[in-house]
């Protein structure tokens, strides 16, 4: 039989236009706190990756993207609806950034409504969960997931998320194979956005604790009486009331009550049997992709020990942060083993306090609910299996801080009852939290405006911020501005002189000012690094060849092609090299391999170009330049040849 337990809303009281009003000032108060995001660029940080170099997102909408999206691996992730999200809004936008960030806040309005929706309709109390969704919307630890147009996959995965809360909601009340589908559905769509939903299954079970209360029998009339006979059978008697003591009585009470619920506990489980086999698939991918891509860091570099005090550290910096959401940065450096014991058992001390107090003595359905909320949804990525170099993220509280939101939001209420004015008094106090978040909210919006604004204030609220060196080197770079970035190279190798990309890439910028002798050194300081890293093998041979080296660098270049035969980059440097030492023929076959590879290089056509006029094949070499400009319509080298080629051409006529 159905049954109803779920809290409706009492519709003389909160008539359905409240409802409306409320969700109304949600898109408002969201849409003001985060309006300025329009205006904000892609940034240097993984935006590359997931839109502005990405060739298949580029592309739009298409069925080759589509197949793209769904059977490969790109940003150390699979994920592909968060890639399809991408690119549809190139479809739509083109690579303006404005509509991108659009796209984004939409889904963060989105997912503020569908929170006070699903909340309202399990508890009926309509304050609280408004609170709730207040929080989450101008919460200023949520704007790197609605600001970052490369944190996508946060944002819609929670929408997901939301989804399937609202259909299990539905299965619970009309526990049929179609809605319990639509379930399945939505979580299998939100481990496509981003795998770390994988712990949505227990969230579930926390929901029938409270407040679906599907572990209370008194809210069900099909008590499995199995469990009460298994009782009678160990106490050796039926259970007469008038020939038991009263001490008896309690104690067989509380047997049969825990009984009960033991027995109603095995079924939710089992009908949650199909969301725990998607969540261990979704699982493994994402550890063999991970691994694979060798995002995931080793014990050499994170021991055990000190992830394990970083995550506990980290779980009270973020409670900390949400209630004083200041020096919020795109990216917190590790500490390593360098953290204070004090800090770790301090971590250690007061989480353990305070799940005692929620689990054991106050015992509040709504505290238990939210703390292991919070305590469970961060452990994919609490950092006990260490992926990327940081310490934390503020994009991951995106989901785990709804549970701290929770305990607020109906610790409030149950600790203001009786108060003397008590709706006046919790409105203003909501007003000003309101007006203090929104307002931090819209500053932290502005330090995303570009990658410059964004990491100079990372390094202004960190300290030994190497990454945010890093990252301002190679914007300085892009502007023109040398000096400064080989000034923050430098401090970004004065703080981790162990990072292979660093030092690939001062070395490029070496090399490109004429520096040979020193980029070679980052070079093979790179390789030492990593030896299988075939883009700094590169980039050394390149060099090589640049100081005249050209039979060790065509070796090099031979050697690398046989690691990686597709590669169009060992093709064109091959071919370069080729042509220096006058070897035209073999020179053109891996420059035309090369553009085989990849059709839109315009410095294999340059090559290509200078190969037909060294032949005297001026036609075809001024055809190749054309199609290098084309393609780069600032490219000098292949304006400068073009010049001398059509020079050339008028010459012989």
């Amino acid at each position: 039989m159905q049954q109803k337990i779920l809290h409706h809303i009492d519709k003389k009281k909160f008539p359905l236009r409240k409802e409306y009003l409320i969700a109304l000032i949600l898109i408002i108060i969201t849409a003001i706190s985060y309006w300025q995001v329009k205006d904000n660029d892609f940034i240097s940080f993984d935006d590359p990756y997931y839109v502005t170099q990405n060739p298949q997102v580029q592309k739009g909408l298409t069925i080759d993207g589509a197949l793209w999206a769904f059977t490969s691996i790109h940003a150390f992730n699979w994920h592909p609806l968060t890639s399809l999200s991408h690119m549809m809004d190139v479809q739509l936008f083109g690579l303006k950034p404005g509509g991108h960030h659009l796209t984004s806040l939409i889904f963060h309005i989105a997912n503020t409504l569908l929170l006070f929706m699903v909340l309202t309709r399990m508890t009926g109390a309509i304050w609280q969960s408004a609170l709730v969704a207040v929080l989450f919307a101008c919460h200023p630890l949520h704007v790197e997931s609605v600001a970052w147009i490369s944190e996508r996959k946060d944002i819609l995965s929670t929408f997901f998320l939301l989804l399937t809360i609202f259909f299990y909601i539905r299965y619970v009340e009309n526990p049929k194979i179609g809605q319990y589908l639509l379930v399945v559905l939505f979580f299998a769509f939100g481990l496509m956005a981003k795998q770390m939903l994988v712990t949505l299954p227990f969230v579930l079970l926390l929901l029938d604790y409270w407040p679906l209360n599907r572990l209370d029998p008194k809210k069900f009339k099909n008590i499995n009486h199995t469990a009460i006979q298994n009782i009678e059978k160990h106490t050796g008697k039926k259970q007469k009331t008038k020939k038991v003591s009263v001490k008896n009585t309690v104690k067989t009470q509380k047997n049969l009550k825990a009984a009960s619920q033991w027995s109603l506990v095995f079924p939710l489980l089992k009908e949650k049997i199909p969301l725990f086999i998607l969540a261990a698939a979704a699982s493994i991918v994402v550890f063999l992709v991970q691994h694979k891509t060798g995002i995931v860091k080793s014990a050499a570099e994170y021991s055990l020990q000190s992830r394990i005090e970083n995550a506990l550290v980290s779980y009270v910096l973020y409670m900390s942060k949400m209630i004083w959401p200041v020096h919020l940065a795109v990216f917190y450096p590790h500490s390593g083993d360098t953290l204070v014991l004090w800090q770790v058992l301090g971590a250690l001390l007061l989480l353990s306090c305070i799940t005692i107090i929620v689990l054991v003595i106050v015992k509040k359905p709504y505290l238990t609910v939210g703390w292991l909320w919070y305590l469970g949804t961060l452990v994919p990525v609490i950092g006990l299996v260490q992926v990327g170099l940081q310490s934390m993220a503020d994009r991951y509280t995106y989901v785990p801080l709804i549970g701290l939101f929770i305990m607020i939001a109906w610790g409030v209420h149950d600790i203001s009852k009786g108060w003397k004015n008590q709706k006046i008094i919790l409105g203003i106090f909501a007003g000003i939290l309101l007006f203090a978040l929104s307002v931090c909210t819209w500053v932290q919006v502005k330090y995303w405006r570009n990658s410059e604004t964004l990491f100079e204030y990372a390094l202004k609220v960190t300290k030994n911020n190497w990454f945010a060196h890093y990252s301002l080197a190679k914007t300085s770079q892009k502007k023109g501005n040398i000096d400064e970035a080989i000034q923050h190279y430098q401090d970004a190798l004065r703080i981790m002189p162990i990072d292979q990309w660093i030092h690939k890439d001062y070395g490029l910028l070496l090399a490109a000012q004429g520096n040979i002798g020193e980029a070679i050194s980052h070079f093979q300081t790179a390789l030492q690094l990593d030896p299988s890293d075939a883009k700094a093998r590169e980039f050394l041979e390149m060099n090589l060849g640049f100081r005249g080296n050209i039979k060790d660098a065509i070796s090099h270049y031979r050697n690398a092609l046989r690691l990686n035969p597709s590669d169009p980059y060992i093709h064109y440097l091959l071919g370069e090299a080729l042509a220096k030492q006058g070897n035209f023929d073999e020179s053109l076959t891996h420059l035309k391999e090369a553009l085989r590879i990849k059709p839109n290089f315009a410095e294999a056509h340059n090559g290509i170009g200078i190969v037909f006029a060294s032949r005297g094949n001026l036609p075809d070499a001024i055809f190749h330049f054309h199609e290098a400009l084309k393609i780069k319509p600032n490219y000098r080298d292949a304006r400068d040849n073009l010049k001398v080629a059509i020079a050339q051409q008028k010459k012989r006529r």
